[in-house]
């Protein structure tokens, strides 16, 4: 270990979100403010929350952040979602 690195970070449950990529023909049913589930890849877990912000072009226009998959990835006519979380700790540490 080295001065000033890392050992330990703590996440806020709170301010947990899930960044999604749809389709653009689904951009009509993908609105701020909109009330969705959110289910992990086995549909072992449901939860419930809310759009905070739809952003079209992904692969079209530089993208902020980090992002879970690199736009390069994807089909080119994506559009990015994230949805915040409403339970204050949808998942378990594992």
């Amino acid at each position: 270990m080295s001065t000033r690195e890392t050992v330990v970070e703590v996440l806020d449950p709170k301010r947990i979100w899930v960044d999604a990529f749809f389709a653009e023909k689904n951009i009509p049913k993908l609105a701020v403010g909109t009330r969705v589930q959110v289910k992990t890849p086995d549909g072992a877990l449901r939860c419930a929350g809310t759009i905070q912000w739809v952003r079209a072009g992904i692969g079209r226009i530089a993208s902020e952040g980090n992002a879970a998959v690199n736009p390069g990835e994807y089909t080119r006519r994506r559009i990015a979602v994230r949805v915040k979380l409403d339970s204050s700790s949808a998942f378990n540490s594992s």
